[in-house]
């Protein structure tokens, strides 16, 4: 694999054609129109997209390390270091090491601090160009343009309905399997959202409180 350090500007085109014709079975060149229409739509300041999900960095080895998702690339083993690395050996020691100032909470790196850091500040720094709403993670602003473009890069492997987000493919999938994961407490009704259970709750809810109504008017 390539060291980590070098980040020259053809090194990343040369990464992310490889990238790109790996995932999408094409050539770079095949899909550049659509491409360059995404990453217009997407805006940032940010200077280095990844041609292939649209994500973008500050820096050139950030991004080389963000196309290893999309590759497959792992160059480091369990004895070597690296940031990544030391952030993963910490959900085996239960390490901590970020506090949040405001509540206490806990973190394992200091960006999960950072964006927990907004839901008390109530920062959104990115945001869209097309409609203007902001969100405070990148990755909620990559899923809300898809809206926008109507890209759907989720596909059932039973029925072939495509989604613009993963967790949408995976609640789908359970109409397919039959799996109802989250069980009610009190009944023990399973259901495939949890949305789904939560608006079930209210039923046990208004039940205990005509209950209550009931033994009062009985005094």
């Amino acid at each position: 694999s390539r060291p980590l350090g070098r980040s020259e500007p053809s090194q990343v085109k040369e990464e992310q054609e490889e990238a790109f014709n790996r995932h999408y079975g094409g050539t770079l060149s095949d899909n550049q129109s659509a491409t360059s229409s995404f990453l217009a739509a997407q805006g940032s300041l940010l200077k280095f997209p990844c041609l292939i999900c649209g994500k973008r960095f500050s820096f050139h080895s950030t991004l080389l390390r963000h196309i290893r998702i999309h590759t497959g690339e792992n160059p480091y083993s369990c004895d070597t270091r690296s940031n990544d690395l030391v952030c993963h050996m910490r959900t085996h020691t239960g390490e901590k090491p970020f506090s949040c100032r405001t509540c206490g909470k806990r973190f394992t790196r200091s960006s999960d601090l950072l964006y927990h850091t907004r839901t008390h500040t109530g920062e959104k720094p990115h945001f869209c160009n097309i409609c203007g709403k902001c969100f405070s993670l990148s990755n909620s602003l990559l899923r809300h343009t898809r809206i926008h473009t109507g890209d759907n890069p989720y596909s059932c492997e039973t029925c072939g309905k495509s989604f613009n987000q993963r967790g949408s493919l995976i609640i789908h999938r359970r109409t397919h399997t039959g799996e109802k994961p989250h069980a009610c407490q009190t009944c023990g009704k399973g259901f495939s959202r949890s949305n789904d259970l939560a608006c079930h709750m209210t039923t046990h809810t208004r039940e205990k409180r005509d209950i209550m109504c009931h033994m009062t008017l009985l005094k």
